[in-house]
């Protein structure tokens, strides 16, 4: 009578099986994980640069509708009622420039009810409905990024005047005085502010030697997050103004 013998599996064979498996599920798990985070990655540049380019465009077609006269440029966190139209070279980088401010104001003809463009027909110029105030602050639920805001003061009784001045001398209807910036945004005139982006990181304006505002937005992550990304440092905007 014959007796067969199988040969089985050893205890070394298995655990030997079992760790070379480990191994195999763990690169997949990496490649996984690694394409997950790219795709994330992509994902959130391609967001952060057509919130750039949204933020952009509208501000770029406001001032494109506005007067150099009724223009001026501020920093949010030490507002005051005076013109800082801070004049610079265009030589300076904007965004390494000490003249640069956080904040801009200027008068749109713009029908805040219709969207239109309100123009004299017998004149053909312009008339104004309301100011325009964009600034950034700190977000107080990200520290490492910025609120881009924006208020709208209206005209009252000016409403459709075809003139134009800076909202720091601007005097409302049932004043004596001009307010100031700083009253707009924080006092009694503020109105409705409206948080345009949540995810900025760097929003910058200037007015050059020559009459030229230029504004720079940058939205999305800090280029430190991104380690190899270049950030969105090409969404900036020159903007040509002249009376």
């Amino acid at each position: 009578m014959k007796v067969s013998c199988k040969k089985g599996v050893t205890l070394i064979e298995l655990v030997i099986a079992s760790f070379i498996l480990l191994l195999l599920v763990y690169a997949m798990y990496d490649v996984f994980t690694h394409g997950l985070l790219i795709w994330r990655l992509g994902s959130q540049r391609q967001d952060n640069e057509q919130k750039t380019i949204v933020v952009t465009n509208r501000l770029f077609y406001e001032l494109k509708m506005t007067a150099a006269s009724s223009i001026t440029t501020f920093n949010y966190d030490s507002i005051s009622g005076t013109s800082n139209l801070n004049y610079s070279s265009t030589a300076t980088t904007l965004e390494k420039d000490a003249n640069a401010n956080n904040g801009i104001s200027f008068r749109s003809p713009i029908d805040p009810d219709t969207g239109n463009i309100v123009i004299d027909d017998w004149m053909g110029k312009l008339r104004w409905q309301n100011y325009n105030i964009y600034y950034t602050k700190p977000d107080t639920k990200n520290v490492s990024k910025f609120l881009l805001c924006r208020r709208e003061v209206p005209l009252g009784s000016k409403r459709g005047e075809v003139n134009s001045i800076p909202l720091e001398i601007f005097i409302p209807d049932g004043t004596t005085s001009a307010p100031g910036i700083n009253t707009y945004i924080n006092g009694s005139y503020t109105g409705t502010e409206r948080v345009i982006s949540r995810d900025v990181i760097k929003s910058l304006f200037r007015r050059n030697n020559y009459n030229e505002i230029e504004f720079f937005i940058e939205v999305g992550q800090p280029k430190e997050d991104y380690k190899d990304s270049p950030g969105n440092s090409k969404n900036r905007i020159r903007v040509i103004i002249r009376n």
